[in-house]
This record gives C-alpha cells, structure tokens and sequence, in this order.
C-alpha cells in the first residue's frame, strides 16, 4: 500500500507578508472612515516596525475603548493572573476582558460602531485570545455592532492539522469550541468557522494578511513576534503538548519557560503554587 505523500512546510523567508493591521490601515480604511471604534488588542498586536497597532489606530480612527485580553494591553501581567480595567495615556478607557469578566459587558460597547480585533494567535486551540475574541463577538452580534479582525499568520502554518477536538461538557477559555489542538486556521478564519457554525449573526469583516503561503511557519514570514509568553518561537511549538496536560487530571500548564514545563496541582485555579515537572 503506497502512503500518500506528506505535507511539507516551508521555512524559506518571505519578504512579502503584510499583517492585515497594514492592509487595513493603508488599503481599507473606509472600514474605519466615520465610525466610532472599539480596539481588542495587546502587544501582540503591531505592525511591521512594532508599532503598536493600538496606538496606530487611535493616531488614525475615532477609537472610544480599548479592550484587553490574558496578559493586558501591555502583556505585563502573569498567565492567568485577573486583570483590571485601566485608561489610556490618551484618556481612552482598557476594559478587562480577563477579570470580573471574560465578556465586554452592553455598557461597555455604547457608542460604538465597530470592534477592530488585532492580536497575534499561536495556532493552537488552548490560547485563550481567539475565544475572547468570540465571546466579544457574541456581544456584538446582540448590539448590532461590527466586529474587523486585521488578520495575521498561523505561526504554525496553515498545512497541518493535529490532535482531538473538546466535547461540550470540557469546553472553556482555552477551548471554548470543538477544533483540533492544532487547527490550522488564523485567527479571522477561526472567527468566521464560529460565526458560520454557531449562526451567531455576527457582522464580520475579516482583512487579509497578505502574501502569507499556508505552508509557512512563522520564520517564514519575515515578521517578528511580539510576545511576552512565547517570545521564541519553541514556546509556539511546546504549547500544542504541554498544554493538553490541561483537560486532564494531572493538572495545568501554568507556563512554559526555559523549557520546563510548569504544573499546577489543581484543573480548579489556574493561580495555584506551580510545580515543575
């Protein structure tokens, strides 16, 4: 019996990827011209130079609310660690979407028009940042307002699909629908499948990264990575099977870190003592 043929990956350079807060900002910015905006970012989120993207977009929209995911805008705070609400340097205010709640709140999104959501993934089921971008977008599919994802590439390419999906009884921030561990899919195209699948009525606009191949990995690209967890791109990688020690009973990966692999004793709290393997 002949084996079909492998997918391979590329790891060859690009010079050509433009993160979708580039094409955004420079090709459709008659998605932001005239509207009240919202911005779901941290530092994750830049262009090209490392600019923040937030501040990028609050040089050049009308931007009412910041709004920040695990880590904070700033990425300054520890995995799993509750964040506060905070304002701006330019008197914008950052509501916590990791906190008192995991959802903005109806209050939150008065005067508004659109949502623009620019946060890097790593391309695995269990980073919470996509599934608070859908428990935002649930929100605003009830408020009746736009949700712009500025896209970016799967660090891990777009080729390969690996591991078990979740059942509904286990479903949770990091895993709030049944994808595999792996799933192979960015960020806007994980937003549109769950806005399809679930009928949530979202209105989604979803802008490109542009001159990214599925077959790259992240080196590929030509773009750097701004993150304080996974800063390196072995983090990426290790998360896939570190991680899954989470939905059993062993315990939870608090954190990866100099390549130790770091428990905590209870699936409960994710803010206990951790324990290295």
């Amino acid at each position: 019996m002949t084996k079909a043929p492998r997918r391979t990956l590329d790891v060859s350079r690009s010079t050509s990827c433009s993160p979708g807060i580039s094409v955004l900002l420079t090709e459709r910015a008659d998605l932001l011209a005239g509207r009240r905006i919202g911005v779901l970012a941290n530092a994750s989120g830049v262009l090209p130079d490392l600019t923040s993207s937030a501040d990028a977009l609050l040089r050049t929209a009308d931007v009412r609310a910041l709004f920040a995911p695990e880590h904070g805008l700033y990425d300054a705070a520890a995995e799993g660690a509750e964040i506060g609400h905070d304002v701006h340097r330019s008197g914008v205010p950052i509501y916590s979407l990791y906190g008192a709640n995991l959802a903005p709140l109806p209050a939150q999104f008065a005067g508004l028009d659109a949502i623009v959501c620019d946060i890097q993934d790593v391309g695995c089921r269990f980073y919470t940042y996509i599934w608070t971008l859908i428990k935002l977008m649930e929100v605003a599919a009830q408020l009746g307002v736009a949700v712009i994802v500025a896209d970016r590439p799967n660090p891990l390419g777009g080729a390969l699909i690996e591991g078990p999906g979740v059942e509904s009884p286990y479903r949770t921030l990091v895993g709030l629908h049944d994808v595999p561990i792996r799933h192979g899919l960015t960020l806007g195209e994980l937003a549109r499948l769950v806005n399809a699948k679930t009928r949530l009525g979202c209105d989604l606009t979803v802008v490109p990264c542009m001159g990214w191949r599925r077959a790259e990995l992240w080196a590929a690209t030509g773009l750097l990575f701004r993150s304080l967890d996974f800063a390196s791109m072995y983090g990426t990688n290790d998360v896939k099977s570190s991680e899954f020690i989470a939905s059993t009973p062993v315990g939870e990966v608090c954190r990866v870190k100099d390549r130790e692999i770091w428990i905590s004793t209870s699936v409960q709290d994710r803010r206990d003592s951790p324990a290295p393997l």
